[in-house]
Order: structure tokens, then sequence, then C-alpha cells
């Protein structure tokens, strides 16, 4: 569709006045032209009421000669009856629109926009009959000598502009010269001069060629003003040399009898000025040609603005149509003027120009489309957000911001679709709940664990006192119940993310098929089936971790078929394109995923939206803590990836975990444990800030012979280690007030080079601290640890120093 069709409003008004100027003053100069050629006063007269109600657009043009007897006499008309003109006269008093134009005017023209509203005076019953309601009038020559009025009326009410009257007057002036040019010679010859001035004095270039030997040629002063050249410096010529060349054709092959067009000229700085040209042909009362006149009118200002507007239109159709966001324009009938390939496409139409919104929408919607057009337009603005359901059956969220009036007779709606928004929304508020339930878990985690490690490393100690008696088959009860707990601890810390963790690089369907055998024992009466992808399914995992992760999802199927079923295991590798990836909250990249598959009872959306929350479950308390599936998903995110579940009721369950597919294939091979001994007599500084942990370990290491200096300041640690003799291993906690444990190790290492650190961990932050200031090289165990697996670690830790001393 044509632009200006489509944005009609947007062209400025400043052209149509600019435009409606020139006429006017075209018509002036034509009609002063035609006035010194016309044979008699009555043909310059006929001449300017035909003029003046043409330019004007009114339907009845007027000259009033005021008579001897002080009436006015209808000397020439326009749009009045043949009949009457020449034969009518009109009442010249104050009450009536001519007289009062005579007497109070004071030369200026008087406006009439309504006659229902005038007070100051009436038009006449002559007037009235032909069912006049507005009017202009103004006097033709001096006040103190006036020779009539010259009117404009017409039928209905309309304003008049400063520029009617200007106009208006500037005609009554033309007649009033060619009435005083038809008194006297010497009076012609003065009207002449007034002419010349007058015409002299319109923003314009007005210009004649006389044929002749030799021709003639007059160029008004006006030339100097727009082009720089002086009168006597203006030939025709100088003219022809002046068009601009891309130009100079097509204006010299637009010939007489009459042209009208728009071209460059060059001033005298060769600067372009762009002009409106308008010329005819003069003849003598015989019809032989005299010559050409016309005039040039300066519009370089309006194409300025007209370039300006087109720049403006390009920028305004190029961000219309490229922009992300729909963009509708309608019309007062909710009728689309124009739309952007967004809009286009959210709506689902090849078009939208010319259809109805409402056409766009499900019949459903299409009723209560009027009146919520008729309250926009009331309230003239709309913001907010709106579900709509399309003509084609697609539902839309959408965010509408919308004005009305945004151009006169335009409205303009600015459409979002949220949706997307919306669901991450959703999931960042889950993801934040999620977090945050996360540090409650291993808050909690971090005091049990401490917990955890008195009662585990006490029932230790008790054993190995009580071994043999009675009373040790209590204390293996105690032990046990406490590994369960530490078990439960060990969960809420994968689920949080905290866990501390041994990553290394695994084949994901090596790992299914090395823990089949276990996967089956759980799932007892439901068949397990397996199918595995390529060799190319690396992680870069935990190797406990993942087992953790299998046999918590057998144990979710298991308990969601309990009459029996199949659950089955697929492994592939995928690559997840930029909007895929976003969808599942991860980075583009290559992924391995593992797919849990059963046919249980499945799940409803409510249920699917709470799975992954510590402590939700649906099972009755006796067989289910809500963790499993909750550790899953904190052992996905852990090791960069997620798991995503999905269900129908009755059609069963599918958990597919989504991990970083590690690109190098070489497995690294879990540390084998030997049988070590645990004995020492080595001299060990042990810091801990909690005084249970710190008795109870410092008789665990006593137990195995060694010397152990036991401290809970940690700045009184890093003193007592620069002067303890000897010194041959440092253990202390990672978190603790003042200074943590790698400063302490750091510290003490400044003072004994080489001093063997053994870090000790339960806290929530752990993993933070592991991967941001120990590092994979340093020795960490994590709490709550046992009587034999510190004293293995601490061999190992002193096993290290002594092969590489």
């Amino acid at each position: 569709m044509d632009a200006a069709l489509r944005q009609p409003t947007l062209r400025p008004s400043v052209e149509q006045e600019l435009r409606a100027r020139v006429a006017q003053q075209a018509a002036i100069a034509a009609l002063g032209r035609r006035a010194l050629a016309a044979p008699t006063l009555d043909a310059v007269l006929q001449d300017a009421v035909e003029v003046v109600a043409r330019t004007l657009g009114v339907g009845f043009g007027a000259v009033l000669e005021l008579e001897p007897d002080g009436r006015l006499l209808l000397r020439a008309g326009s749009g009045w009856p043949a009949e009457i003109v020449g034969r009518t006269w009109l009442p010249n008093t104050a009450r009536t629109h001519s007289g009062w134009t005579l007497r109070q005017g004071n030369g200026q023209p008087v406006v009439v926009d309504d006659v229902r509203a005038e007070t100051r005076f009436e038009f006449s019953p002559a007037i009235r009959e032909h069912g006049i309601q507005s009017g202009i009038a103004v006097a033709i020559g001096p006040a103190d000598r006036p020779y009539g009025v010259l009117a404009a009326h017409h039928r209905v009410p309309r304003s008049f502009s400063d520029d009617n009257a200007a106009f208006l007057q500037a005609a009554a002036n033309t007649l009033a010269a060619a009435v005083d040019g038809f008194s006297a010679a010497a009076q012609v010859r003065e009207a002449e001069e007034r002419f010349r001035t007058l015409v002299e004095r319109l923003p314009m270039i007005t210009w004649s060629i006389e044929f002749g030997d030799p021709p003639g040629y007059y160029v008004s002063p006006q030339v100097e003003r727009i082009l720089g050249f002086a009168s006597d410096e203006w030939s025709y010529d100088a003219y022809v040399s002046r068009i601009h060349p891309d130009d100079r054709e097509r204006v010299l092959a637009a010939v007489p009898p009459y042209r009208m067009l728009e071209y460059r000229l060059l001033d005298k700085d060769d600067r372009v000025v762009w002009v409106h040209d308008e010329a005819e042909l003069s003849t003598d009362p015989d019809g032989w040609v005299r010559g050409i006149q016309g005039f040039n009118v300066d519009v370089t200002h309006r194409k300025q603005q007209e370039e300006l507007l087109r720049a403006s239109e390009q920028r305004f159709r190029a961000l219309f149509d490229t922009a992300l966001d729909a963009i509708v324009l309608a019309d007062d009938d909710a009728r689309c003027i124009d739309a952007n390939p967004a809009a286009c496409e959210l709506f689902g139409v090849e078009c939208m120009v010319g259809m109805a919104l409402a056409d766009v929408l499900a019949p459903s919607h299409r009723a209560s489309a009027p009146a919520v057009w008729s309250d926009f337009l009331a309230r003239g603005e709309h913001r907010g957000e709106l579900e709509l359901t399309l003509a084609n059956g697609a539902p839309r969220r959408l965010e509408l911001s919308a004005r009305a009036n945004f151009l006169p007779e335009m409205h303009l709606g600015v459409f979002r679709d949220v949706a997307e928004r919306k669901r991450l929304e959703e999931q960042l508020l889950q993801a934040q709940k999620m977090e945050a339930v996360g540090r409650l878990a291993g808050g909690v985690a971090h005091d049990f664990n401490n917990l955890l490690l008195v009662i585990r490393g006490y029932g230790d100690l008790l054993l190995q006192r009580l071994e043999g008696k009675q009373e040790a088959t209590d204390v293996r009860e105690i032990t046990a119940a406490a590994e369960r707990a530490a078990s439960l601890t060990g969960q809420l810390l994968a689920f949080s993310r905290r866990q501390v963790v041994d990553p290394r690089t695994l084949a994901l369907h090596e790992v299914v098929r090395e823990t089949e055998g276990r996967l089956r024992k759980v799932l007892g009466d439901v068949e397990l089936t397996t199918e595995l992808g390529d060799e190319g399914s690396f992680v870069r995992a935990d190797r406990v971790q993942l087992d953790q992760v299998l046999l918590n999802l057998a144990v979710n199927a298991r308990d969601a078929m309990p009459d029996g079923g199949r659950f089955g295991i697929e492994t592939s590798t995928l690559t997840l394109s930029p909007p895929a990836a976003a969808g599942l909250g991860l980075a583009p990249g290559e992924y391995v995923a593992l797919a849990a598959i059963d046919t249980g009872h499945g799940m409803d959306a409510e249920t699917l939206a709470h799975i992954f929350e510590p402590f939700f479950t649906t099972k009755s308390p006796d067989l289910g803590t809500g963790l499993g599936l909750s550790t899953v998903y904190g052992i996905a995110t852990q090791a960069g990836g997620t798991v995503l579940a999905s269900s129908t009721p009755g059609a069963g369950s599918t958990l597919t975990l989504y991990l970083p597919r590690h690109a190098t294939g070489t497995v690294e091979d879990e540390p084998l444990e030997d049988d070590v001994d645990v004995a020492g007599a080595e001299t060990i500084l042990l810091v801990e800030d909690d005084e249970r942990v710190r008795l109870l370990v410092s008789q665990m290491l006593a137990s195995f012979g060694y010397s152990v200096t036991a401290v809970g300041d940690p700045t009184a640690a890093v003193e007592l280690a620069g002067r303890l003799e000897p010194l041959d291993l440092l253990l202390t906690d990672v978190v603790m007030p003042g200074l943590n444990g790698p400063q302490v190790a750091a510290r003490s290492r400044h003072l004994r080079p080489g001093l063997p650190v053994l870090f000790m961990s339960g806290h929530a932050e752990g993993r933070v601290i592991e991967e941001q200031v120990l590092g994979r090289e340093e020795n960490l165990i994590h709490k709550p640890f046992s009587r034999d697996e510190l004293g293995r670690k601490l061999r190992e830790v002193l096993a290290r120093r002594a092969s590489a001393a």
C-alpha cells in the first residue's frame, strides 16, 4: 500500500498552508495582470468576484458599489442570479454587514463565521433570502472616499483565516487600483505604480518577457533577495544558465500557454534554491501573443521539510518493520491501517492491513471486542496484560501498551508476547525458592554433621573398648543409625549443591552397566531395561553421586509401580541450541542425557511442580523422606546440568538428566583402598572450633598412637605451629571464626615449610571452599567421618610426605 495512503496524517499542515498561500498570491498576481489588460471596469470587477469565490472556496462573491444616494448596488457577482446583478440595491446602515464594514471596519476585513452567533449586525434581507450563513467583507478604496465593498459569502458557517483576510484585502486593493485607473490617465499611472509596489513586495520573483524588436524583459527586485542577482544582472539567458543541470531539460520543455512546476535554480553562490514556477502567455485585445509572464516562489524551506519528513518516514518504517514487538496502527473503526511483520507473525496472518482487529481473534472473543474498543477510545490509553485466543485457536498471553489518537484519527497498539518471559520468571522464582530451601538444608546438614561425627566417633571408640562384649552389639546399632543419618545429610548436601565432591571423567553408559545389578535388587518385581547410547557419553562427575542418582531414580520408579511394571534407562548425546538450552536453563553445547522411564501411575501438574523440593513426597511417612528426587536435582545442578520431569496421570513418568558432555574419552579409575596400618606415632596439631568435635577427634588420634595438641583458636594455632617441636601434620577444620582453615595452613606453612595439612569440612559452603580456596591438590576429609576413615586418610597424607622427601 502506498505510504501516503497508509499514513496520511504524517504530512505536516504547513505544506497545505503554503500551497494555499501560493495559490492566493498567484491569484492576486493574475488578477492584477488582467486588470491592466481589461477593456472595461465591469470586466475587472466580474473577474475579481469570480477569483475571490474560487480562491476562497465560497458560494458567492460580490462587489457592492457605493452609490451617490448612499445605497449599495450589487455591481458584480459570482454565484448570484444573473437577473439581480446590476439591478439590486442593498441598504447601507450600521446594522448591515456591508454598512458596518464601511463605517466600523477601519479598512480591515470584517468576518462573520456564523450568522446565528453574530451580535454586531445582520445580513440584509436580500442576502438572507439566498441562505447566507457566513461571510467576509472589506472596503474597496480609502476610508474617506470608498468605492464600495468586496465580499465573499457562504451558505454554511465557516472560519476565515488571517491568510483569507489578507487575500481579500489584496484583492480589494487591486480593485481599488483598477477603479482609479479607469477614472483618469493619471490615476492609471498611479494605480500601475501601486500595483508594481504590491507585486514587488510579494514574496516571489515576478517576471515578464515582451516579444518585439528588441524584446523586453522585466524581473522584480525580489530576484536579488532570493537568488542574489541585481535586477540589471538578470536576463532570460542568465535564468536558463541558473537552472539546475538535472532539471533544465524538463523546465525548458514545459512551454506555455501555461505551465506550473517545481525545480531547482542555482543562486549567485551556487546554492540550490527550489522554486514554484507558474507562467502563461499574454495576449493583446485581438488575441495576438505579446509575451510571457510568470512568477517564481521560493519553496526551499518546504522542500527541506519534505525531505526531512521523507527521512523521518524512512526511519520510522525501518524501526516499524524491524521491531521485535508487534505494532499495529488502527483507525476509529478498529480497522488496521498498518501492521509490522512482527504483528502479522504474532497474529498468524500474512497481511493485517484492512482487517478489523477483531478478525484475528477466536469467535468467542469477537463479541466483546466493540465494547473493549469503545472503552479504550474513551480512556485514551491502555497498559497491561491480556490473554487471547487467536482465530487459528492459538492461545496468547500478551502485554499491550496502546495509545488512542497517537496521530489524529490513528491509534497505536504495541503487543509483546510475554509467555516466554512469564515462564522464565516462574523458573527464576522456582530456582530462588530451591536455593533458599537448599541453603536451609545445607545449614541443617552442617550442624547435624558435627553431631553425627560426635555420635559416630564415640561409638567407634566404644566399639574398640567393648570388642567381644555383649554391649558391642548395642553400640553397633548406634553407629549404624549414625551412618544412616549421615546418608540423609549427604542427600541434603547434594540437594543444596554444597556437598564436597570428587569429580572424575566417567562414561555414563558404563556407570549404568556397572550399577545394573544393584538396581535390579532395588526394583524387585519391576522389570529393568536399558538402551545405552554411543561410546561418547563422557561426563565429569562424582561416581558416588551418580550411583546415588541411579538408585534414587530406581526407588522412585519402584514406588510408583506397586503392582510391577517396567523401568527403562536410556542414554544418548545431543547438542542443545541456544533456544533449547535457554528453555532448560543451561548453556548451549553438547550434553549427555540419561532418561529414566517408568510405566507407573504418573503425576499431575501440581505434583510435577514440587517433586524436586526437599521433603516433598506423595508417599506415606514410613516409605519416603522426600529427599530422593531433590538429591537428584542437587547432584545434576552441582555437575553443571539439570533434570527435567514429564508425566501424565495413568501413563507413567520420564525424568531426564542432562549433564555437560566431556570432550576427553579417558576414564579416570577410582583409587583402590588397600588395607592400611592406621597406627602412628607422629605429632599432630589439631585446630577445631567446636569443642565436642575437638575432644572426639583428639581421642581418635590418641587411639591410633599419635601425639596430639588440640587448639580451638585459629590464631593461637598459627603461633603454636611456629614453636611446637616436633610437628608432623596440621589437621584443621575449614570454616572457623577469625581465620579459616586455608589461612591457618598458609600461615603455618610460612613458619614450617612443607608442613602436611589435612582439612576437615562438613560445612554447607564446603564445595565453594574446595573449588575456590583449597584446590584439588589439597587433602580433605568431610564430616561425619569414621575413626577408620580418619586413620586411613592420615596415613595417606603422611605417606605422601615421606615419598616426596
